[in-house]
């Protein structure tokens, strides 16, 4: 089975241990002491959920997650974190992507219902992303020979498909005009011979029907 990716970022050990705990049969969860080596875990894997503490040595949680945006788009971002207020909780939201905000200290049930929403949105999105990519990769094959039909192509596949049609017209048209000349010379045969009246004079109507 696969397990869904989840990296924690904390120099402390509860948020590990609560998480795997509680999700551990169900994803694969790594542990990064530092910025550094959350870094290089977020280069070598696709992690879907990201939990950053904001205390961390060095640099802060939220100043982490607001320089790093080098995420895929189905990523969610949970920061461990004091009470916020409103207008840090905006920046959070807008500048460093963050999805949930869990307070410290951890209530353990709190972080485990936050991370099992922002795997399971994730993975949805994940899926998403991917069938989307899967469709705009289909488009560009048809789209392309030899599934591409040029404009000639086109032109002749429709004059052939005609071709037929153009047949029976042009034989209707044929027998239409022999039928309509034959009566119209018929008739001016007996408007000639039976009435005497010559419509045409010095044509010889009976040489024309034979």
């Amino acid at each position: 089975m696969h397990r869904s990716p989840v990296l924690i970022v904390d120099h402390e050990s509860t948020a590990h241990d609560v998480i795997t705990a509680a999700l551990g049969d169900y994803a694969n969860i790594f542990r990064a002491h530092s910025i550094m080596e959350a870094e290089e875990l977020l280069q070598a894997h696709s992690i879907n959920v990201l939990v950053c503490r904001d205390d961390l040595p060095g640099e802060t949680g939220i100043m982490f997650l607001a320089r790093y945006r080098e995420i895929p788009p189905w990523q969610r971002r949970i920061l461990l974190c004091p009470k916020l207020d409103s207008d840090l909780a905006v920046f959070l939201i807008n500048e460093a992507q963050v999805f949930r905000c869990v307070t410290l200290p951890i209530e353990p049930a709190e972080l485990v219902q936050s991370v099992e929403v922002a795997l399971h949105e994730a993975v949805n999105i994940k899926k998403l992303f991917h069938a989307d990519k899967e469709n705009e990769k289909l488009r560009e094959q048809l789209s392309n020979p030899p599934y591409a039909v040029s404009s000639a192509q086109r032109f002749a596949s429709g004059w052939v498909r005609a071709f037929p049609r153009m047949i029976v017209v042009t034989l209707l048209t044929f027998v239409g005009v022999l039928v309509l000349g034959t009566v119209t010379l018929f008739l001016l045969y007996l408007l000639k011979t039976v009435l005497g009246i010559d419509l045409i004079p010095g044509a010889h109507l009976s040489d024309a029907l034979g």
